[in-house]
């Protein structure tokens, strides 16, 4: 069966050094500074509203991380 490709297949084409491909990789550096900063934002909506309600910093960091890279262009 065959999957529709994806930008992390490039950095699994290296399988000897994935860890090396993936943390140089451009679109995973701006998907990690995209995460920091929803993190950020939660942490302070937070701190302005301690009753909200809902998914918490690192799971809207994880929620921004994953959607930054399945946007990026391949």
């Amino acid at each position: 069966m065959a999957l529709p490709t994806h930008k992390l297949d490039d950095v699994f084409e290296n399988i000897d050094d994935p860890e090396n491909a993936f943390l140089l990789d451009t679109d995973v550096k701006t998907a990690f500074e995209k995460a920091k900063k929803a993190y950020r934002e939660a942490k302070e909506a937070q701190a302005a509203t301690p009753q909200l309600v809902g998914a918490s910093p690192a799971q809207l960091a994880r929620v921004s991380f994953l959607q930054s890279l399945n946007d990026s262009e391949r």
